[in-house]
């Protein structure tokens, strides 16, 4: 498409042009181009088709052109107006994303194929057994813990002021609670075993393997000060042993069979085929 240029006002064409670029992020406009897009807005106002869309804005622009035959400019828009990439007043496009047959318009519809793809797959895919035995589990969870909850908030407003310990032995079931929760939805949703690709892809309940599970109170060692390790912030076995217990029988009641498990607070001897080795530390409240 051909443009010729635009002619200025009368009133400016004595205007002498700038002599040099000025900065293009602080400058006055110059009157040439002023003159110029009052012209292109007065060319706008003619097509009130036009409305709606500039009144969600649109971004125009003039170029000051001059030739052997005098000064004039030319006229652009962003994008598209009233849905087309070209109109006689402005000129064309450097790429025309409208063009018939142009690899934007291949590509957009390539992509548009596979979201509708995406959207009758997820309307019409039925929740796999083991899915809804998580949601089921989850959910069960989280009521036991607002059961737990309205139990400690009873607790709290019967126990007077000199009852600290106790009150302190309810906030820690409650975090301990909260951990176990996002220990057992995490517990579901790992995948740390190998693919046919060698790739970490595959849930333990993917691979029909074993569990033992083994209390180790030891992981909570601190050892910022001094040379021997502490272990307060270790749950008590009044609180521990019974999370723990729940936990094994959570476990054991998603995988449909009985886990291996360690003595409770024993000193035990476990034998481990470390493969890899691979020792994946979860940690359910630091989770970077």
């Amino acid at each position: 498409m051909a443009v010729s240029l635009h002619p200025l006002p009368f009133c400016v064409e004595k205007v002498n042009a700038p002599k040099q670029f000025t900065y293009p992020f602080c400058y006055e406009p110059h009157p040439l181009c002023v003159a110029a897009a009052d012209e292109v807005r007065r060319y706008i106002r003619r097509h009130a088709e036009w409305h709606d869309e500039l009144q969600r804005g649109k971004m125009f622009g003039v170029l000051i052109v001059k030739t052997l035959n005098g000064m004039g400019f030319l006229a652009a828009f962003s994008g598209t107006l009233d849905g087309k990439t070209q109109h006689e007043y402005f000129v064309p496009p450097v790429f025309d994303l409208m063009a018939p047959g142009c690899y934007f318009q291949r590509e957009e519809a390539a992509i548009s194929a596979i979201n509708r793809r995406i959207l009758l797959l997820e309307s019409t895919m039925q929740p796999s057994p083991l899915r809804k035995q998580m949601d089921e589990e989850l959910a069960a969870y989280r009521e036991f813990m607002q059961q737990s909850k309205a139990e400690r908030d009873a607790k709290r407003q019967n126990s007077s002021s000199d009852e600290e310990d106790g009150v302190g032995l309810l906030i820690r079931e409650s975090q301990h609670q909260k951990a176990e929760y996002r220990r057992l939805k995490q517990a579901w949703e790992q995948r740390i075993f190998d693919d046919e690709a060698g790739v970490m892809n595959l849930s333990v309940e993917d691979i029909k393997g074993d569990v033992m599970i083994v209390s180790q109170f030891t992981l909570h060692a601190m050892t910022k000060k001094g040379n021997r390790p502490s272990w307060i912030k270790a749950a008590p076995e009044a609180i521990s042993k019974p999370l723990y217990e729940e936990f094994v029988a959570k476990v054991e009641a998603a995988l449909g069979r009985r886990v291996a498990t360690g003595s409770f607070g024993a000193d035990m001897k476990i034998e481990l085929t470390n493969d890899g080795p691979v020792t994946i530390w979860i940690d359910s409240k630091n989770r970077e």
